[in-house]
């Protein structure tokens, strides 16, 4: 449903989804008011529309932790300090980059 208009409501189905899985996304950021390229995100799209955001995101401890469990078991690095972890952490090198700059982005 539109913000701007309740009564203009989106309709996709699987299949138009399956097909051409792009154009439909893109359909559904243009039904949104959201940006579906980084060209769009430049262009600052999202701030001018006065749109609300809302940022989930775990505890970066848990995070930390989780991402500690994960590298023992699938490297099999039983004795791997959970102190180099949280220092590997801090530095951003992890697979989905520097935890602040991403969250405190928003």
């Amino acid at each position: 449903m539109s913000m701007e208009n309740p009564l203009n409501i989106l309709f996709m189905s699987y299949e138009e989804l399956k097909e051409d899985s792009v154009a439909q996304t893109k359909r559904l950021a243009k039904f949104l008011g959201f940006p579906f390229s980084m060209e769009e995100e430049k262009t600052g799209s999202i701030k001018r529309s006065n749109c609300q955001i809302v940022y989930i995101t775990r505890n970066p401890f848990d995070i930390v932790v989780s991402l500690w469990h994960f590298i023992r078991g699938v490297h099999n690095l039983p004795d791997w300090p959970l102190e180099d972890c949280f220092e590997m952490f801090c530095r951003g090198e992890e697979s989905y980059g520097p935890f602040w700059d991403h969250a405190l982005g928003y």
